[in-house]
């Protein structure tokens, strides 16, 4: 079909949508006959570039040292202090000065009572104990060395900061360390690990 053509339907195709537009009673639909139209250009082929290799880049350096990630996860008295569930723990250390201890470089493994476990304690026990009484209850808690559960459940018995040995038993999953069950092993701490 010729350019002219084409500019002819085309013409005649917007005026007749213009006079459609101009009248205000609907109009009626008028059907156009389908014109046959030359497609577009062909559209070219894609040209396969060549990939570029790619280059080795030398690694970057670690941005930090484990040294300093261990320092950014906080002491163990940093988590102690950081975690409610602690705070009747972290009452009594700050009481006996053993805080010290515990925000000290280590390691060390603590084996930590949460406020429920005091809370099986008969009413007024911590309030009836000396300091030297519930210091020493405190460093049986303790063991020196970063002591992480898989240690901890190839152990028979262990000693504690206090120079006292305990039990361990290993049930399946389950660890006791004497009669207290432990029921979340292995928080890291940058001087050292605690298992509650």
């Amino acid at each position: 079909m010729n350019t002219y053509l084409k500019k002819l339907i085309a013409i005649m195709m917007i005026m007749a949508l213009g006079l459609a537009a101009c009248t205000s009673a609907e109009p009626t639909p008028t059907a156009v006959p389908p014109t046959e139209e030359p497609m577009e250009e062909p559209m070219e082929e894609p040209t396969e570039e060549p990939m570029e290799e790619p280059t080795e880049e030398p690694m970057e350096e670690p941005t930090e040292e484990p040294e300093d990630v261990m320092e950014e996860l906080g002491t163990v008295g940093d988590i102690a202090m950081a975690d409610d569930q602690f705070s009747i723990l972290v009452d009594a250390v700050l009481a006996t000065g053993l805080d010290t201890t515990l925000q000290g470089p280590g390691p060390i493994t603590v084996f930590a009572p949460t406020n429920d476990a005091f809370a099986k304690l008969p009413e007024g026990t911590l309030d009836s104990l000396t300091t030297e009484q519930l210091t020493d209850i405190l460093l049986y808690h303790v063991v020196e060395g970063s002591v992480m559960s898989d240690a901890v459940m190839g152990m028979d018995m262990g000693t504690s900061a206090l120079g006292e040995d305990f039990t361990v038993t290993v049930e399946g999953d389950t660890v006791m360390i004497n009669d207290a069950t432990i029921i979340m092993a292995d928080i890291e701490a940058s001087n050292g690990v605690i298992h509650v």
